[in-house]
């Protein structure tokens, strides 16, 4: 038996053993071939690993363009919002005291128990289109829209939305 140590790649160490007749020319075929398979190799694991990396991150996250004005919602603070279970004639009870931001392309507004801005989650919510930019504190009525404890970073329908500081 005869082995050919070819080199160290890293903390690899390859080494191939041969039964029979081993001479100059298989070498070179063979070293040749393992070169070849190495270059080929390495950099589709290094692309597959960046990939990886890539999907991990918020800017490969897919999101829905939910806006009229194109693309995000850009959710600017507005002040303090209170939601009411019943209608404006007939308010019910309070179900939510919290944070108002409203979009500064389409006027969607988001009244949520946390601030996403800081919080980077959302709590109990509500969200309703408006025609015109709302004042310092904003009422709705007809309860809430739902709730969301989850990290808005990592969702796809939140990830179409922006809160800057």
């Amino acid at each position: 038996m005869q082995y050919l140590d070819l080199t160290h790649q890293g903390s690899m160490k390859i080494i191939i053993c041969f039964g029979g007749v081993f001479n100059e020319k298989n070498k070179a075929l063979i070293c040749g071939f393992l070169a070849l398979l190495l270059v080929v190799i390495v950099p589709f694991s290094v692309f597959a690993a960046e990939l990886d990396k890539k999907e991990d991150s918020i800017d490969s996250l897919d999101y829905q363009i939910t806006c009229d004005g194109g693309g995000k919602h850009r959710m600017e603070a507005r002040g303090i919002g209170r939601v009411f279970s019943g209608s404006y004639s007939n308010p019910g009870s309070e179900v939510l005291y919290g944070y108002t931001k409203q979009c500064a392309y389409c006027n969607r507004v988001l009244i949520s128990e946390y601030n996403p801005t800081y919080d980077n989650m959302i709590g109990k919510y509500r969200l309703d289109y408006v025609t015109d930019t709302i004042g310092y504190s904003t009422y709705f009525y007809g309860g809430l829209h739902g709730s969301f404890y989850g990290n808005i970073s990592q969702d796809s329908y939140w990830a179409g939305f922006t809160f800057p500081r």
